[in-house]
């Protein structure tokens, strides 16, 4: 089976995603090309994420004028190599891919993966989220089939665009190995991700404030990057602010932490955060679509609805950290079980092989 994907946003979960997928389906005997685009958080070591199988071919998506283009060459590639299946990820490339797809007939089979759509947007107005809507419903025009990776996402395709079927495949992660005898947890509390409005870094820096002006022995720390005056405002807070690093050197800061900080205000499906259960971290995460979808509440993690809440599972976190340890354990194994590369790749390989509806 010749297969395709296509990428615009080739950073953090989407390309943890992405890349987990097409090494996956080269081992299982398949030929795979991954289209792509550099953004400025793109890894300088891209090729390093990818197994020498998989072939790379570099087809900006970025500015106005690199989408009008890219459509075409889109087209001529997709088409000159006759795909059986073609993987669209994110919205850019979910949106140009179906277009330049238009008018090719039934073949190839197209699944578009949004890895959080844009309509779980909750940070713009009305105007803005129709707008979204009506460039979705003009790109499904193309047939194709959305792949969610969580039931909440799948709830609103499902509802918004009824016309086209959406399948739910959860999220996956490399189960990192844990060393026999890891280091002693600090008092440190953590998070993995883009510093941008979606995190919604001012609330973190908050309660970073607020427990430290409780607690000085507690450290919070951001690993990542974003703009000017969010780092400033975290970092008046006494975030520490790591930027982007390897994945090997995130995993050390996971070991070395006691819990992991989300406060996003949407999610796919996070994958740092399943990330963060299977390194052992005690989860505290805000109640937004995503995040409920991978914690439940006092059992896995602890899911909030307000600042003063997120405040007080860390304080007791840190002031009763023996009685912790069930839930501890009970993430981890979730996360190796309900989350392995296995499940997720034999869920692919089915959609695959699925006739169409």
């Amino acid at each position: 089976m010749h297969i395709i994907h296509v990428v615009e946003a080739t950073a953090t979960g989407t390309l943890a995603m992405v890349s987990l997928l097409a090494n996956g389906q080269t081992e299982q005997g398949d030929s795979v090309t991954v289209i792509y685009s550099n953004r400025q958080e793109t890894p300088q070591d891209l090729s390093t994420y990818f197994n020498g199988m998989v072939k790379l071919v570099n087809i900006q998506m970025q500015i106005t004028l690199e989408r009008f283009t890219a459509i075409q060459k889109l087209r001529s590639h997709i088409r000159n190599k006759n795909a059986d299946i073609v993987f669209l990820h994110s919205s850019y490339a979910g949106f140009l891919g179906r277009i330049a797809l238009l008018g090719l007939g039934s073949r190839p089979r197209i699944f578009y993966i949004p890895h959080c759509i844009s309509l779980l947007r909750d940070d713009i107005g009305l105007f803005r989220k129709s707008t979204f809507l009506a460039l979705e419903w003009f790109a499904a025009l193309k047939r194709s089939e959305y792949i969610a990776c969580s039931d909440s996402e799948a709830d609103l395709i499902r509802r918004l665009i009824p016309i086209r079927e959406c399948h739910v495949v959860e999220n996956a992660i490399k189960l990192s190995r844990i060393p026999t005898t890891p280091p002693a947890r600090k008092r440190t509390v953590v998070c993995v991700g883009h510093i941008r409005p979606q995190k919604d870094p001012l609330m973190f820096a908050e309660i970073a404030r607020i427990v430290r002006q409780r607690d000085k022995d507690i450290s919070f720390i951001w690993i990542g990057d974003g703009g000017p005056k969010e780092k400033r405002i975290l970092q008046s807070a006494g975030v520490k602010l790591r930027g982007w690093m390897p994945p090997e050197a995130v995993g050390n800061e996971l070991l070395e932490a006691t819990v992991y900080l989300s406060t996003s205000r949407w999610e796919g499906m996070p994958v740092s955060l399943i990330e963060a259960l299977n390194f052992g971290l005690i989860a505290v995460a805000r109640s937004c679509p995503g995040n409920i979808d991978v914690i439940r509440h006092a059992e896995t993690g602890y899911l909030f609805t307000s600042i003063d809440e997120a405040i007080a599972c860390i304080m007791d976190i840190f002031q009763n950290p023996n009685s912790k340890l069930d839930m501890t354990t009970c993430a981890g194994v979730e996360a190796k079980d309900r989350f392995s590369v296995s499940r997720y790749l034999e869920e692919m390989r089915n959609l695959c092989s699925s006739p169409r509806k």
